[in-house]
């Protein structure tokens, strides 16, 4: 089978180029090919189309909130915490290798709660624990955010990327709104997760936050959803456009963990790389490169055919971030090797501005967390 993002460098040849533009005011109105493409997404059953993806998400939100409680001091029970993910529409989206880690985690995590605190300068000979109010595992990686975070790529994006696949040239808008909701949007499009209707959830929550009101990635996904949704309800005669948005929607939605994993990779080095880091330094940064390395490890467990980025291009990137393929991680180093490590993870700024062809103002611009800072 042809690889995806092969097929989608064919359609550039002659889908027009607005789609792809990282500059959209979300008012824009265009009109490809004599269809007016409107600037709202319209779908008065969304809720229904989408009933099942619904269901995946409160999902996820019911198993992390329960996981959270350990940060609250709380043991965790190991039957409730399967209890969330066995049997659930959630694990059955997941690939069976991913379950695994998502489960190796969890094991991690229950018996990480028992313990406090936790030692970094015994790790990974010990069997995790409480730091602050974070609990890490026996490598010094919080389990609660790699969960969490992974599952966003490695379950989300999966299982949209699969029915997109599976849905073929003739994806109806019903079926596009499916996929609207496993990114985390409604047809609001709400640009923050504080709304009161319509709010973001996950990744599209993230999204929002890599996204100031002068453009950015949540805008452009947002035009190329309702790009795919206009065509989708033109028939077939637009089957290639329709194709050409989705596309599009895929490669940026991928792009918001890549600035998401720049965010809090810069967010865990300045709060590492003090000179004398206090206990809450410490569980910060750790905390902000738990949050990283769960995002980039997701995208790694995508096919790769599903992603822009390559097998070879994404496993140094782990390499530098302390979490080689097929090894143990090394993250407790964050805290017990501090120079040389956090050099190891600056190391993936470059790369990744490489590999995804943002400018130097996005990387500045991904530090910034655009949701709180213009008070959305």
């Amino acid at each position: 089978m042809i690889s995806a993002y092969r097929k989608w460098s064919l359609l550039l040849l002659s889908i027009p180029a607005f789609l792809t533009s990282c500059n959209h005011d979300d008012d824009d109105v265009v009109e490809p090919t004599g269809i007016p493409i409107p600037s709202t997404y319209n779908s008065a059953n969304f809720e229904s189309n989408a009933a099942a993806e619904l269901i995946i998400l409160d999902e996820i939100d019911a198993f992390v909130d329960y996981l959270g409680t350990a940060n609250d001091g709380a043991q965790l029970d190991e039957t409730t915490a399967y209890s969330l993910w066995n049997g659930t529409a959630l694990k059955d989206a997941a690939p069976a290798d991913f379950q695994q880690i998502i489960e190796e985690q969890i094991d991690y995590l229950v018996a990480a709660s028992a313990i406090d605190p936790y030692d970094w300068n015994t790790a990974p000979n010990n069997n995790g624990g409480h730091y602050e109010d974070r609990v890490f595992n026996p490598y010094g990686v919080e389990s609660l955010e790699f969960i969490e975070k992974s599952i966003f790529g490695g379950v989300l994006y999966h299982h949209a990327y699969e029915m997109y696949l599976n849905f073929g040239a003739g994806i109806t808008p019903a079926q596009i709104d499916q996929i609207l909701a496993i990114y985390g949007a409604t047809p609001v499009f709400a640009n923050t997760s504080n709304a009161s209707v319509g709010a973001d959830r996950h990744s599209a929550k993230y999204a929002a936050r890599r996204t100031p009101a002068a453009g950015g990635l949540y805008l452009d996904i947002k035009a190329n959803f309702i790009a795919a949704r206009t065509y989708a309800e033109a028939g077939a005669t637009y089957n290639s456009e329709k194709e050409f948005a989705l596309a599009t929607v895929f490669s940026l939605w991928e792009k918001v963990y890549a600035s998401t994993t720049v965010n809090y990779a810069y967010a865990a080095i300045d709060y590492l790389a003090v000179t004398n880091p206090t206990s809450s330094d410490i569980a910060s940064g750790m905390h902000s490169y738990g949050e990283a390395i769960g995002f980039m490890n997701g995208v790694y467990h995508l096919e790769e055919s599903y992603r822009m980025i390559s097998t070879a291009q994404l496993e140094p990137i782990l390499a530098n971030m302390h979490t080689p393929v097929n090894q143990d991680p090394t993250s407790y180093q964050m805290v017990t090797n501090r120079v040389s490590a956090l050099a190891d993870l600056q190391q993936i700024f470059d790369s990744i501005q490489d590999i995804y062809s943002f400018s130097d103002a996005e990387m500045e611009a991904f530090k910034i967390n655009w949701v709180n800072e213009e008070g959305r």
